[in-house]
């Protein structure tokens, strides 16, 4: 309450409410403060935003300079509803939702507003958006100005990776993270395509089921892109690949790229 209470003629520009305990009452005071302030960046995290707070800040977020956004806490259905809603009007480009908070039904009523809003960076890690939810994301980041999207340990499957793998070149992504999603060596070949053309820059595939042979083919795809700009390029998985098969997948790299696996 007290911190509400100065954060309008503050300087602060970032508020990280990590591991803080808030009461509904407060959270509302606070929440609703942040329109008018300087406030550009607010965290929040492993708590649980009640009815006020939340319809605090879905009210208030239009009307604030806020342009990340990270909440790692749970909201009701209705809560997510006002907040997603809100998106559109906000400022908001680095947008992260995690553990646990984000299913299907959910994620789809985030892809629906996508387009419409200024998020550049999109983060579900931790969550439970399943293939369904991965199908919703494909329709809508075509449309987006969407350029990070991370969506580790989300349990995608071949399907949902298939889908987001298949509108790649259609959209402005160059930063992906699918690690952790029980995604199959074979349906990794949905991503050969990808690396040989798109100017990816960051891609983490780690602890999928992409086995030595898979690291192979994506890494003679990523040197057949001359003009690839790939700095990262993680698979590292220890039930599934080898040293042998990093080894050799690194040879392959050797021959035209500084990057390796």
């Amino acid at each position: 309450v007290e911190l509400a209470k100065t954060i309008t003629n503050s300087k602060l520009v970032d508020i990280d409410l990590s591991g803080a305990k808030i009461p509904d009452y407060a959270g509302k005071e606070l929440f609703l403060a942040l329109s008018g302030s300087r406030i550009k960046s607010i965290m929040v995290s492993g708590c649980t935003l009640a009815a006020n707070s939340a319809a605090a800040i879905s009210s208030s977020l239009p009307t604030t300079q806020i342009t990340k956004l990270v909440l790692s806490c749970t909201m009701s259905l209705e809560s997510m509803q006002l907040f997603i809603t809100a998106l559109p009007q906000s400022k908001v480009e680095i947008l992260s939702l995690t553990y646990g908070q984000i299913n299907s039904e959910r994620c789809k009523m985030l892809a629906e507003i996508l387009p419409k809003t200024e998020i550049t960076q999109l983060k579900l890690n931790n969550n439970s958006i399943g293939a369904k939810g991965a199908e919703s994301l494909a329709q809508s980041l075509p449309d987006s100005k969407v350029q990070v999207l991370h969506v580790p340990n989300n349990s995608l499957g071949d399907i949902g990776f298939v889908a987001i793998a298949r509108v790649l070149s259609k959209t402005k992504i160059t930063d992906l993270d699918i690690s952790e999603n029980l995604i199959s060596s074979v349906a990794f070949l949905e991503l050969v395509e990808p690396l040989r053309s798109l100017p990816l820059v960051r891609v983490f595939l780690s602890s999928n089921e992409l086995c030595d042979l898979g690291i192979e083919v994506l890494a003679r795809a990523i040197i057949s892109n001359h003009e690839s700009k790939l700095k990262t390029f993680s698979v590292y998985n220890r039930h599934k690949t080898t040293a042998e098969g990093r080894k050799k997948a690194n040879e392959i790299l050797a021959t035209r790229s500084s990057l390796r696996v």
